[in-house]
């Protein structure tokens, strides 16, 4: 009901040219838009209204930009529509300018949308949604924000590009120690849970656990896990540095991944007795 609500005080905004300075250019369009003006409204609303169905379906759009996003999104489809009266008979400029301004405003779409969705990749939007917490100069904040839409245009140009090792590179040159360090325990602390969790169940399940602190020895869990996962980001584009880090840590397991890692032994061993019976069985 709220987004309904928000959608609604959006196009209100939109009629009574709260917006106009995102709209139809003056200069180039007013004897069109007068006089289609009924017909541009209308249609350029009904297509807007639709685009941001789509864009909602793929994206996380921030509640507080709703209004916003759908008012880009009705403007852009209104001078979309515009043009279709401004060259009826040339196709091709037709495409062209559609084409311009759908990249325009790709960009004001992707300035919203990037900090609370990985269309800049799997770091850049995090960093940018952690700009408070991380305290950004003005020049961190400005870099970030540039580099950021830099890549979001190549992957939109190119899904298949990989980034992520540009992107940890920019946040190396960018960002103070702490202010990474702090990131890459953001970005990872979920993931790290969900592992000190789903072994601290396997271990109950297995009878293990009941000599342990399940305060204590998951928080070490939990930390090794961090800390795993932060060597991983760091490191991602130098495996001998990556590796090397991985082994010293693997030989100071605390007591949950050690008995884990039992775990898993067991089940391969049993794993593959159980082929191999199967094997004989067969011959």
């Amino acid at each position: 009901m709220k987004v309904k609500l928000l959608i609604c005080n959006a196009l209100l905004l939109w009629a009574i040219g709260a917006s106009a300075q995102n709209g139809i250019p003056r200069e180039d369009t007013s004897l069109v838009a007068k006089q289609y003006q009924a017909t541009i409204s209308r249609q350029g609303r009904m297509a807007g209204m639709e685009a941001y169905e789509m864009l909602a379906a793929k994206y996380k759009i921030p509640h507080d930009q709703t209004s916003q996003v759908l008012m880009l999104l009705v403007n852009r489809e209104k001078e979309k529509v515009a043009r279709n009266y401004m060259y009826p008979k040339n196709l091709r400029r037709r495409v062209a300018e559609k084409q311009k301004i759908d990249s325009i405003y790709r960009d004001k779409l992707f300035e919203i949308l990037i900090p609370y969705n990985e269309i800049a990749g799997e770091y850049m939007g995090l960093a940018l949604l952690a700009a408070d917490l991380l305290h950004y100069t003005d020049k961190q904040h400005a870099v970030l924000k540039g580099k950021a839409m830099d890549i979001a245009r190549r992957l939109y140009a190119n899904p298949r590009l990989n980034t992520g090792d540009e992107e940890m590179n920019i946040l190396r040159n960018t960002l103070n120690e702490e202010q990474l360090d702090t990131l890459l325990d953001c970005k990872n602390a979920g993931v790290a849970t969900r592992q000190m969790n789903q072994g601290w169940a396997r271990l109950r399940e297995a009878g293990l656990a009941e000599e342990l602190d399940s305060v204590k020895d998951c928080t070490r869990a939990y930390l090794f896990y961090l800390k795993q996962h932060k060597i991983m980001d760091l490191h991602r584009g130098n495996a001998t540095v990556r590796n090397r880090l991985l082994q010293d840590m693997n030989r100071h397991k605390p007591p949950v991944v050690r008995l884990l890692d039992g775990l898993d032994r067991s089940a391969k061993i049993k794993s593959e007795e159980t082929k191999k019976i199967g094997r004989d069985f067969v011959w």
